[in-house]
C-alpha cells in the first residue's frame, strides 16, 4: 500500500481487484472442493485472509485513502470442454499438481469425475462461478513539509 500510495499523485485513484480466495470463489475453487472431498487438504492460496471485501477496505482505509468503495463481481468462467478446464487448473508447477499426481491412478481418476461432477453443462462447454473482490480508494493531498526545521 505504502508504494502505491508513493507512486500516486494527490487525487490519484488507487484500485485492485482479487479473487475471493476466503470463500472459494476463485477459478481454481472447483478442483479445491473436489480435493478437500478426498480427505486432503490443498495448500493454502496466499493471501487468502486479505481477500475479502472487509480485509482490502481495512487495508485500503488503514493506508490513508480517502472514498474507499468496495465490491463484488459475480463472474461465469466457462470452458470449450472438461479438458480445457483440467489442462488449466493443473499446470506442472502448481501444488494442487503435485497432489493429484501423488494419488493413485483410480484415485486420480474420481478426482476427475467428482471435479466434473461439479461444472454445470453450458452451451458449447462447460462453466461454474467465481467471484472477484474489487476496491478503489483516493490519494489525498500531501502533506506539507516545514522546510524550517
Amino acid at each position: 500500500m505504502s508504494e502505491m500510495r508513493r507512486v500516486a499523485r494527490p487525487g490519484g485513484l488507487i484500485a485492485a481487484c482479487v479473487w475471493d480466495f476466503s470463500a472459494q470463489l476463485s477459478p481454481s475453487g472447483p478442483l479445491r472442493h473436489a480435493i478437500r472431498r478426498f480427505g486432503i487438504a490443498p495448500p493454502a492460496i496466499p493471501g487468502t485472509d486479505a481477500s475479502t471485501v472487509a480485509a482490502l477496505t481495512d487495508l485500503f482505509a488503514n493506508g490513508g485513502l480517502k472514498g474507499v468503495a468496495a465490491a463484488t463481481v459475480e463472474v461465469a468462467v466457462s470452458f470449450s470442454s472438461f479438458e480445457e478446464f483440467w489442462l488449466s487448473q493443473t499446470p506442472h508447477y502448481a501444488p494442487t499438481t503435485k497432489i493429484i499426481d501423488a494419488m493413485s491412478s483410480m484415485d486420480r481418476q474420481a478426482l476427475r469425475e467428482a471435479v466434473r461432477a461439479d461444472l454445470r453443462a453450458l452451451p458449447g462447454g462447460i462453466g461454474y462461478s467465481a467471484r472477484a473482490n474489487v476496491i478503489k480508494g483516493f490519494v489525498g493531498p500531501r502533506p506539507l513539509v516545514d522546510r524550517a526545521t
